[in-house]
């Protein structure tokens, strides 16, 4: 997910250091899949080719490095002729994906560039009627799946198809999530325990193949008519690891700044975080998402989602035909 104005631009103008500006070169090419015109700012002749050339330029800038004066004024030149810029921390974390933040000072660097004006209450009302209306409508058409997965976790395991667990929602406001039955009963009677996906031992055969695909979420539909979820946001975490995460990274808790979802950019390349280092993982993806969140962004999310699941449930088929023909020969 490039920045959205370098779609539109040729010309990269870099004020860093020498390792940045290689950084910037190979990310950009890497990502962006074509060739931009990298200038670095000692480069003051060509910078002044560039500028005259080709309006569609724009400014990278670390600000901690030191600037001449001639490359102060060139910077001064192209901010006064309305180019676009960034620091290289945004520029690269834009490239990447995810945002790499380590205390409040990056953070407020990198949450500058959302965008902060309220929606207007009718707009607001409309995406939230929308939301529930499509919800209803998935829950409905998914209705006999859902039914033919409830049946088989009652023949499977022993105990209620459906688990309820408290999550930390919008602005820290707790919920109900409602899942499919993954675990066999009394999975934590010792306690809150970090999850591992499908490989968690707590997990019943079907409950596996459920949480590698992904199936138990399929409930929180109803979340989504309730008002707690969106489709597209931060996963919530439970308040016990919540508050861990909190105190272990202090600027967790700005992923409750939007509504939570049923999956989202971390989701997708994060996976399960099962430690405070895989969580601080997250946490930048989150980020990321939330300074980067339009609908473009929401529904290729969605797209990549159904994709992946699509294709885990097409793996464990083929597994278990393989399996099967090895068993008979």
């Amino acid at each position: 997910m490039a920045i959205p104005f370098l779609n539109q631009h040729n010309t990269v103008i870099v004020a860093a250091s020498i390792s940045d500006f290689k950084q910037i070169l190979f990310w950009s090419e890497a990502i962006l899949y074509r060739h931009l015109n990298i200038i670095p700012i000692q480069s003051e002749r060509e910078i002044a080719a560039a500028i005259e050339e080709n309006p569609n330029t724009i400014l990278v800038i670390d600000p901690k490095y030191a600037l001449t004066s001639a490359q102060e004024r060139v910077i001064q030149k192209c901010l006064t002729l309305g180019m676009n810029w960034c620091s290289t921390k945004i520029y690269l974390g834009q490239l990447k994906g995810y945002a790499e933040v380590e205390n409040l000072v990056d953070v407020l660097e990198w949450m500058s560039g959302k965008n902060q004006n309220s929606e207007s209450f009718i707009l607001s009302k409309t995406k939230c009627l929308t939301r529930r209306f499509i919800a209803c409508m998935l829950l409905t058409l998914t209705s006999p799946l859902l039914a033919l997965i409830a049946s088989t976790i009652a023949i499977s395991s022993p105990g209620p198809v459906f688990y309820k667990q408290t999550r930390v929602g919008f602005r820290g406001r707790k919920f109900n999530l409602l899942k499919f039955r993954s675990m066999h009963l009394n999975a934590e009677a010792s306690g809150p325990q970090w999850s591992s996906g499908d490989a968690d031992p707590r997990t019943f055969a079907f409950g596996r193949f459920l949480r590698k695909t992904h199936l138990d979420e399929l409930p929180q539909l109803w979340n989504v008519i309730q008002g707690d979820l969106c489709f597209v946001g931060p996963r919530p975490e439970r308040p016990e690891f919540h508050a861990l995460l909190e105190e272990a990274i202090p600027h967790f808790d700005l992923r409750t700044m939007v509504k939570p979802g049923i999956t989202g950019w971390a989701q997708l390349f994060s996976g399960y975080a099962a430690s405070i280092e895989e969580s601080k993982r997250k946490i930048a993806h989150d980020l990321f998402y939330i300074r980067n969140t339009h609908s473009r962004m929401s529904f290729a999310i969605v797209l990549k989602t159904a994709e992946k699941v699509i294709r885990e449930v097409f793996n464990f088929v083929v597994e278990k035909f393989i399996n099967k023909n090895k068993e008979v020969v």
